[in-house]
């Protein structure tokens, strides 16, 4: 499934902007997306985009998730495909865009470039994504713009791009044992020894004094 996305311009600090500390989001700074992200719902709009508080021309993020544009090399001695994130301070960084630029990088051997994105940039993209720790990459089907009557079409379908699906098939791949994890970012967790005989003794146990407090009782009538 694909996401449309409605590019909110309403003017309100969203970010922190803070240089001593970045990349951190309190719910204050948040909570002014909500009735943003409510009415963009209302009028069909899965998510909302939001660009920098100060210029409002470098996208920040998705009120949910990470920004991940993607751009087809038109030079066949480059690498094939850049994936392309916003450098922004006031950004959370996020997990699940850091292992997805690890795997296009090391995996696919993609170039990553972690830059300021201008809004004007979108229209060159041939894909972007959202990244978030639930849904892991979800496809933007569209971007749109009302104060410029833009709407930017990266989809034409529900379906996903062919690289959102080579990246989210590899990070889940890892994720379930089904592709070598190369970058030892997969714990395995044993069972405790004697996990089993615990939870046996305890109802063994409870079963006893049941019985010794009631069941005793009926017998010895």
């Amino acid at each position: 499934m694909s996401l449309t996305i409605l590019q909110v311009e309403t003017t309100y600090v969203f970010c922190n902007s803070n240089p001593k500390t970045p990349n951190t989001h309190t719910s204050t700074l948040q909570a002014p997306v909500l009735r943003h992200s409510d009415k963009a719902r209302s009028e069909g709009f899965g998510i909302t985009l939001h660009l920098d508080s100060r210029t409002r021309s470098e996208i920040d993020e998705f009120s949910t998730s990470g920004f991940i544009g993607v751009k087809k090399s038109s030079s066949p001695d480059k690498h094939e495909y850049t994936l392309i994130v916003p450098s922004a301070t006031q950004i959370i960084d996020s997990i699940t865009s850091d292992s997805i630029c690890r795997i296009a990088s090391d995996h696919f051997h993609w170039a990553v470039e972690k830059r300021p994105i201008n809004y004007s940039e979108l229209s060159s993209f041939t894909e972007v994504m959202a990244a978030g720790t639930a849904a892991a990459l979800v496809p933007i089907r569209s971007i749109t713009m009302r104060s410029t009557n833009d709407k930017i079409v990266f989809l034409e379908g529900e379906e996903p791009g062919p690289i959102c699906l080579r990246l989210l098939k590899t990070l889940q791949g890892m994720q379930r044992g089904e592709v070598e994890d190369v970058f030892g970012w997969c714990e395995r967790v044993e069972e405790p020894r004697g996990y089993g005989k615990v939870e046996v003794n305890r109802a063994s146990s409870k079963a006893q004094n049941v019985h010794g407090e009631v069941g005793g009782a009926e017998f010895d009538q």
